[in-house]
C-alpha cells in the first residue's frame, strides 16, 4: 500500500524527534560519565551532581525515543503528555533567553529553533495526533 503525503510526513517528524532524542541521550550520558565535558572552566560538578542534573533529560529522550503508538496507549498518554509538554515548556524557555542574546534575532531563531523547540512540538503534536488516530 503505498503511503500518501501525510503519512510521509509524519514519518520524517518522527525520525526527526528520534534523532533529537537520541542526541539528547548521549550527551547527556557522556556528561555522566565526564562530568564537565561541556563545561569551560572550573568547578566541574561531581558524577552524582552531573547524573541528578542528567537525570531529567534522560527521561525525557527516552520518552522520545519510543513510539508514539506504544506512548498514546492507555494511561501512558497522560504520563506522555506531561513529559512532553514540560520539555516543550524547558526547551522554548531555555531557547528565548539564547535568542535574545544573538545579535540578528533571526539568526539566533535560526540556529536554536530547529535543534530545540521544534522536535520538542513535534514529539508533543505526534503523540497527541496518533491518540486521535486511535481513539477514531
Amino acid at each position: 500500500m503505498r503511503k500518501n503525503w501525510f503519512q510521509k510526513l509524519e514519518f520524517i517528524f518522527r525520525v526527526y524527534v528520534v534523532i533529537f532524542g537520541i542526541l539528547l541521550f548521549v550527551t547527556h550520558t557522556i556528561g555522566i560519565i565526564i562530568p564537565g565535558f561541556a563545561k569551560s572552566e572550573p568547578p566541574f560538578p561531581t558524577r552524582i551532581d552531573a547524573f541528578f542534573h542528567s537525570l531529567p533529560f534522560l527521561i525525557y529522550a527516552i520518552f522520545l525515543i519510543f513510539s508514539a503508538k506504544i506512548l498514546s496507549r492507555g494511561n501512558l498518554f497522560y504520563l506522555s503528555l506531561c513529559v512532553f509538554g514540560i520539555g516543550v515548556c524547558y526547551w522554548l524557555y531555555s531557547s528565548i533567553p539564547i535568542i535574545m542574546k544573538a545579535s540578528p534575532k533571526i539568526i539566533g531563531a535560526l540556529i536554536v529553533l530547529p535543534f530545540y523547540v521544534i522536535p520538542a512540538f513535534l514529539a508533543l503534536l505526534l503523540l497527541i495526533m496518533r491518540r486521535k488516530q486511535g481513539a477514531v
